[in-house]
C-alpha cells in the first residue's frame, strides 16, 4: 500500500505491521512509571483522526517502541517525543534531521520542518529509512515512525493515605480508619499488567516511601513514613513488612 504524508511517500505493509504489534507490550507494562501510564492513557484517548493515521501504518500507538518526556506544563499537558518501527519503505520525503558541518569541522543535527507532517494540531511526525534500534526479528524492509507531541494529563492525581490509617488487611483488601476500602481485584492488572498478581507500584526511592495502588478513578498512595533518625530506613522497614503481607495473599507491587 502506498501512502502520502505531506511531502512524504511511503509504502507501507500494514499487516507485517499490525502483525508485530499484536505480540508487543504497551509502553506501561515495560515502565509503569506515571508519565508512561499517562502516555498510554493519552494514546487510548486519541482523536479519531489521528488513530486512522496510526491504524494506516498498522502501529499501535501504545506499544511504540521508545517515548521520552519532556517538560510538564503543571500537570495539565506532557511533551512527548520518541520513534517506532514500521514494515515498508520511503518513496520520496523522509527524515527531516539534516547534518550541518561548520567551518571549524564541527557537526549539528537541525530539523528540516518542511518534511515533518501535522497528523494534528499536536502531533507531528516524520520517517526515517532505517530502524533506529537494530531489531533482527522485525520484517524487511523497514522504517522508523519519528513523532512529537504534546499530550493531556490524563492520570487521575493519587488519594494520599498515611500508613497508619490502614485499619486491616486481609485476603480481599484494605480497610482505612475512615471506612475507605480498596479491593485487590479492582487493582489487579491495571493499568495494563496481564499478570494479575500486580495491584501497586512500589517506589522505595522516594523521600517517603509509597505504594501507590490502582484503583479508579484515582490512585490511592499509601504513605509510609518515621520520624527521628534513620526516620527513611525505619519507614522502608514498614514498607517491605506491609510488602510480605500482599505476598501472602498473592499480590505483589511492581
Amino acid at each position: 500500500m502506498i501512502l502520502q504524508f505531506g511531502k512524504n511517500k511511503i509504502e507501507v505493509d500494514v499487516e507485517k505491521t499490525r502483525a508485530y504489534y499484536e505480540k508487543e507490550l504497551l509502553v506501561s507494562e515495560t515502565c509503569s512509571c506515571e508519565l508512561c501510564r499517562n502516555f498510554v492513557m493519552a494514546a487510548e484517548s486519541f482523536s479519531e483522526n489521528v488513530k486512522i493515521f496510526f491504524d494506516s501504518l498498522g502501529i499501535d500507538p501504545r506499544k511504540v517502541q521508545e517515548v521520552f518526556s519532556g517538560d510538564e506544563d503543571g500537570r495539565k499537558t506532557v511533551r512527548y517525543s520518541g520513534f517506532t518501527p514500521f514494515c515498508g519503505r520511503i518513496l520520496d520525503g523522509g527524515s527531516s534531521v539534516r547534518e550541518r558541518e561548520f567551518k571549524d569541522g564541527s557537526k549539528a543535527y537541525e530539523r528540516d520542518e518542511e518534511n515533518e507532517f501535522a497528523v494534528a494540531e499536536n502531533i507531528s511526525v516524520d520517517f526515517e529509512n532505517e530502524l533506529i534500534i537494530e531489531d533482527d526479528s522485525f520484517p524487511r524492509p523497514a522504517c522508523s515512525l519519528i513523532f512529537s507531541c504534546e499530550l493531556p494529563w490524563l492520570l487521575p492525581e493519587p488519594k494520599d493515605v498515611r500508613y497508619e490509617d490502614v485499619s486491616f488487611v486481609d485476603e480481599r483488601g484494605l480497610s482505612f480508619s475512615d471506612g475507605e476500602k480498596v479491593f485487590f481485584a479492582d487493582c489487579a492488572g491495571f493499568p495494563s499488567s496481564k499478570d494479575k498478581k500486580y495491584i501497586a507500584y512500589k517506589n522505595f526511592s522516594a523521600r517517603q516511601p509509597c505504594l501507590e495502588f490502582w484503583t479508579r478513578p484515582w490512585q490511592t498512595k499509601i504513605i509510609f513514613s518515621r520520624n527521628g533518625f534513620f526516620s527513611g530506613i525505619r519507614a522502608r522497614f514498614l514498607m517491605r513488612k506491609f510488602l510480605k503481607q500482599l505476598f501472602k495473599y498473592g499480590y505483589e507491587a511492581l
